[in-house]
């Protein structure tokens, strides 16, 4: 997180101009919306208002789940997905209404366009409030995800020729997780500077460490708790001891 407040006061004016751009073009679909329902499906006017209402606020509804989201640290992919699609569809009703009236071409191209604005300005607040939360620059994101790819496909490398039995598909299988491996790591030396990759490398191999280490701990400690409730259940094998408990003993 940044400590410069002129720093933070800068991000924040942008953040407040992207979502005000989104306000206003959000505004300017939802009165589309509206005509569209008047002229194109017969609506009467209060219909059409309350319909075109519903609409844009689940798209800025589903805009402000998606900055919480990324405010928190959490995924927010399929939240900002749908920010897009319902953008589109907004802009595809406009559109249509402006061909319906007889408009020209360009005159539907700049009403789809104008909810796209919209989608555009919330994404980029998203990522402003992305970049808020975890403190990371645009190009950090793009070099973690990169070397993310880069562990992931290797790992899945090594999976594949360890289920190597000469069979054709596990040949092909081999091949195609060598081709995404080297494919990711032609990504990531594009995208990550040679003056940082040991580092990043350090600590993503620190990171899988640390994984690794955690998974082996929770197996251990489910062994452990195995074998404890077959010590408990042993002394409940005795001739006197009820059916149903001898069972679970033995199914242990």
């Amino acid at each position: 997180m940044p400590s410069n407040p002129q720093q933070l006061r800068s991000r924040g004016l942008v953040l407040t101009a992207a979502v005000s751009v989104a306000l206003v073009s959000t505004g300017s679909a939802y009165l589309a919306m509206v005509q569209f329902g008047i002229d194109v499906l017969a609506m009467d006017p209060a219909t059409a208002y309350a319909t075109a209402g519903v609409f844009e606020l689940s798209l800025v509804t589903v805009a402000l789940l998606a900055r919480e989201a990324a405010k928190d640290n959490r995924p927010g992919g399929t939240l900002l997905t749908l920010t897009w699609a319902l953008s589109s569809a907004s802009g595809a009703f406009a559109a249509w209404h402006e061909i319906f009236i007889g408009h020209p071409l360009g005159a539907a191209i700049f009403r789809f366009l104008v909810p796209l604005l919209a989608a555009l300005m919330w994404h980029l607040a998203l990522i402003g409030d992305r970049h808020l939360a975890t403190g990371m620059s645009w190009s950090g994101m793009r070099q973690a995800r990169r070397m993310h790819a880069l562990f992931l496909t290797t790992e899945d490398l090594f999976r594949a020729q360890s289920l190597l039995d000469g069979s054709r598909s596990s040949r092909r299988r081999l091949v195609r997780a060598e081709a995404r491996r080297r494919r990711a790591r032609s990504i990531a030396l594009r995208t990550v500077p040679p003056t940082e990759m040991r580092a990043q490398v350090a600590a993503w191999a620190e990171a899988l460490s640390a994984v690794g280490d955690g998974t082996a701990d929770v197996a251990r400690l489910h062994a452990d708790d195995r074998r404890r409730l077959a010590g408990v259940l042993v002394s409940d094998r005795e001739p006197g001891a009820p059916e149903y408990e001898r069972r679970a003993a033995d199914a242990v």
